[in-house]
């Protein structure tokens, strides 16, 4: 049986989802697949409504590219906060902190909104500046280059951790954001030097 991602069925027309769902072990094995997954099915809701926020996320990042972008880097930290609390310090629902998700999500908004901007425009004139670029030329240098860095910088790192934190286990973590660094930093640095 192969199963084509972009129909979610496999060839023989079972839905993808029903056999996640049997293998999972919620089905008895007994029923047909058909009656086994039935729309009732808690695994089949949950994955579905994963699915449509997932679908609405990319029609979002396709009509707004750099505003979803900017918002998905600086909600991390809420959302890292809420798997957090619920995933590591399982409080439920009724003990979650919402004002902690809010202070952490403001955290985000602040690096994304202040501090990365800051970080790469200072970075700019101080490379210029190490490099004995004249005043002017730093000037120039940095209305020819910060936009773009700014919005790679927006398009590599949320993508990143969101892998990174996904798929990665935690032992390999560290290791994977410094491959990502050493790519951002060779970036940065061809950025900063080209004429």
């Amino acid at each position: 049986m192969q199963f084509n991602a972009a129909s979610g069925q496999s060839n023989s027309g079972s839905d993808a989802w029903d056999i996640c769902y049997r293998i999972s072990g919620a089905c008895s094995g007994s029923a047909p697949l058909a009656e086994c997954c039935s729309s009732h099915c808690p695994l089949r809701s949950r994955l579905h409504g994963i699915r449509l926020v997932w679908r609405t996320y990319q029609q979002l990042l396709t009509k707004h590219p750099w505003k979803v972008q900017i918002l998905t880097a600086g909600s991390t930290c809420g959302i890292s906060d809420i798997i957090s609390q619920q995933l590591i310090e399982r409080r439920g629902l009724t003990d979650h902190s919402i004002k902690r998700t809010i202070k952490m999500t403001t955290v985000g908004l602040i690096y994304v909104f202040v501090l990365a901007p800051c970080f790469l425009a200072g970075f700019i004139v101080v490379t210029g500046f190490l490099g004995g670029l004249s005043l002017e030329k730093i000037y120039l240098k940095l209305e020819k280059n910060y936009t773009n860095a700014l919005m790679s910088n927006y398009t590599i790192w949320p993508a990143a951790q969101l892998l990174n934190f996904y798929f990665i286990p935690l032992k390999h973590r560290l290791a994977v954001v410094q491959i990502v660094a050493l790519v951002w930093n060779t970036y940065l640095s061809w950025m900063a030097n080209k004429a």
